[in-house]
């Protein structure tokens, strides 16, 4: 698993990705399928909570994603947690980003030219 630094490579996905959770979802996550490497950016507001809090809440979503690498999850994902998702438990954080991302992937695997229908 890598993570995204850079103002460009976040940009890339903002523009070449889409947006896939409701706005009402404690996380925000913005996804690009592209590649086989599993890239990982994750933007924490500091009014969500203080920098230790937002440095560990980094973490948990790191261990996350690379249980998720071994499942065989790949492509490129933003993740904005909202000061709800910071504030549940580890397991119900692994359960709903599980869930967003098994949906995710199982509808590019169901229309694999959906970019061609937008």
């Amino acid at each position: 698993m890598k993570t995204l630094k850079k103002k460009r490579d976040f940009q890339r996905v903002f523009d070449g990705g889409r947006f896939i959770t409701k706005r009402e979802s404690p996380i925000k996550v913005y996804a690009l399928k592209e590649g086989t490497d599993l890239m990982v950016g994750i933007m924490i507001r500091k009014t969500v909570i203080n920098a230790v809090g937002r440095n560990y809440t980094k973490r948990q979503i790191k261990a996350i994603f690379l249980d998720l690498e071994k499942e065989g999850f790949s492509g490129q994902y933003i993740l904005m947690p909202t000061k709800g998702f910071v504030k549940s438990e580890f397991k119900e954080k692994k359960d709903r980003l599980r869930r967003i991302l098994q949906n995710f992937h199982n509808k590019q695997n169901r229309n694999p030219n959906h970019r061609k229908n937008l």
